[in-house]
């Protein structure tokens, strides 16, 4: 599971009927509902998450007037980026789809 978990955030956000396709569409709606208060630095968001492999990797975003600009991983993790990003984008869908839009993804085993 993605780690971010902002407070006063709902779980079932709206995307307009749809789920985020891309990891820096995923990033601009988890900022833009997140409150500042919440940032360890400004327009910087830690995020990690534990691969299909159990490998747990992470890194920084940073956002630039509130649009997504970069994920530097950590160090040792670089490589790993693509695959941190999907997997990331993957898990926040599944989290956020309705049970319904999870079966038709194949999300549900």
């Amino acid at each position: 599971m993605l780690a971010i978990q902002p407070v006063g955030v709902s779980k079932q956000p709206s995307f307009k009927a749809h789920l985020p396709k891309t990891f820096s569409s995923m990033m601009n709606y988890i900022y833009k509902k997140t409150p500042e208060d919440m940032f360890e630095y400004k327009d910087i968001m830690r995020v990690e998450t534990k691969l299909d492999n159990g490998r747990e990797v992470g890194g920084m975003v940073y956002f630039w007037h509130g649009k997504y600009q970069n994920l530097v991983m950590d160090e040792g993790c670089e490589k790993l980026r693509q695959e941190f990003m999907r997997t990331a984008l993957k898990r926040y869908n599944s989290n956020i789809a309705s049970l319904r839009l999870q079966e038709k993804l194949g999300y549900l085993a």
